[in-house]
């Protein structure tokens, strides 16, 4: 069981992103986004939704991971995704 309310979960519900810069040079070479919301069904409790996507570069080459979930209000996991992807020129 979970310890955080369901009130507390509110300050949990937003979209970040964050720029990636390169240290070499002053120039965005990648991003990261977390989007957390809460989803209600016709049937059923309402669930939380979190996206986490993150892009960049590994030798010249754009790569990324992007991770969905759904969970309980008590924060257990329904369901999850993860996809990577590496760009090859």
């Amino acid at each position: 069981m979970s310890v955080v309310g369901k009130d507390e979960l509110q300050y949990c519900l937003h979209t970040e992103s964050l720029n990636i810069v390169s240290d070499d040079e002053p120039k965005l070479v990648g991003g990261m986004s977390v989007r957390v919301a809460m989803r209600t069904e016709l049937r059923g409790p309402p669930t939380l939704i979190v996206c986490v996507e993150s892009s960049g570069k590994i030798s010249g080459s754009r790569c990324g991971t992007v991770i969905s979930a759904r969970l309980t209000m008590r924060l257990e996991t329904i369901e999850q995704h993860v996809q990577e992807f590496v760009k090859v020129r």
